[in-house]
């Protein structure tokens, strides 16, 4: 695998950690203030992430889905595990180059195109941004739960490296 490639599978690998890590505080805390404006961005993350894979394979459904439909910790957890699964062949996938140019519908009707590497990228920043605001919300309800600006744990199986 390419570094590139690896790259992109270490990045979903900590979107897939991070979401996860919201998604147990839910299960552990039934109810906290702000919790249903954090779940409604774990939810929105997760839709957007959905959404965008149904636009790279062309699939009308992108245009039905609601990026802002909220759903139960059950469904957040089985949504994690089905996307990141998904992305992760796409990011595998070695017949495509991460370089190649996608072509998509707007909701307007006119059509756009960028390079896969550039989807994958704001994936990860619009998650990322997303947690954040999680974050705060979970610091204004009272809980020190920061997971937008921690390092994956090293138990998580992982390893990152940096090259210049």
């Amino acid at each position: 695998m390419d570094r590139q490639r690896a790259h992109y599978r270490e990045l979903f690998q900590f979107d897939l950690w991070s979401n996860r890590q919201l998604i147990k505080l839910f299960e552990r805390e039934p109810s906290f203030e702000h919790r249903v404006a954090c779940m409604a961005f774990v939810s929105h993350i997760l839709t957007v992430q959905q959404i965008w894979f149904h636009k790279l394979i062309g699939d009308a459904m992108a245009s039905e889905l609601d990026p802002w439909a909220e759903y139960s910790v059950e469904e957040l957890k089985l949504k994690a595990k089905n996307l990141h699964a998904l992305w992760l062949d796409v990011i595998d996938d070695e017949e495509s180059s991460l370089d190649m140019e996608c072509f998509m519908s707007k909701p307007d009707g006119s059509s756009m195109q960028m390079p896969l590497w550039r989807i994958l990228h704001h994936l990860i920043v619009h998650g990322q941004h997303h947690r954040a605001q999680v974050s705060q919300f979970l610091m204004k309800s009272g809980m020190m739960h920061s997971i937008a600006d921690r390092p994956l744990p090293s138990d998580a199986q992982m390893t990152f490296t940096w090259n210049s």
